[in-house]
């Protein structure tokens, strides 16, 4: 979302939020926001995707003066099914806490959204709440494909052993005599 060159990232802001240096997580740019009276604000981004599997999206944000009333969550989409976020609170300068959600897509929801996935990060702040986002980043876990087991081979039966032929009973030794004298 946030990247060196922020190409196709759409920002629907009353002014309060732009691209801008201020306190990047790495790098050198981030998406900051500030405003003198309480405002909303969202970004997106769309994401070409052609795999099943479950995306993990999350951003960095950092911040202060939000205020307990605050919003702030990170939700992605694809065709009619949406997963947000857990709202997050930010706690001060340089103290990123991560945004993040997954979701779980099929190969029938990718074709039903013309293969696009949205990631959208809304806010909603008091007036001068201040803050940055940084280090976005769309992960895949693909599904496994687990091949069929071929069956097993019959086994083919044992034929039984033949019986064991009973020794042959030993000879009795014929005892020999002894000589006798002459």
């Amino acid at each position: 979302m946030v990247s060196s060159d922020s190409k196709g990232l759409d920002v629907n802001t009353d002014g309060s939020a732009k691209i801008g240096t201020n306190d990047p997580r790495t790098g050198s740019k981030t998406l900051h926001f500030w405003y003198g009276e309480d405002f909303t604000f969202n970004f997106s981004k769309e994401v070409a995707i052609s795999e099943a599997g479950t995306y993990e999206a999350s951003i960095y944000a950092q911040g202060g003066d939000v205020g307990d009333s605050s919003e702030l969550t990170i939700s992605a989409s694809c065709g009619d099914t949406t997963v947000t976020s857990e709202n997050v609170t930010l706690e001060g300068w340089k103290n990123w806490k991560l945004l993040k959600t997954s979701i779980k897509v099929t190969d029938e929801m990718i074709k039903a959204a013309d293969g696009k996935l949205t990631i959208t990060v809304n806010a909603k702040m008091p007036a001068k709440a201040w803050g940055s986002f940084d280090d976005a980043t769309l992960v895949l876990y693909p599904e496994e494909k687990i091949e069929p087991e071929k069956p097993a081979e019959p086994e083919q039966p044992v034929k039984p052993a033949e019986p064991e032929k009973p020794a042959e009973p030993e000879q009795p030794v014929k005892p020999v005599e002894p000589e006798k004298p002459a």
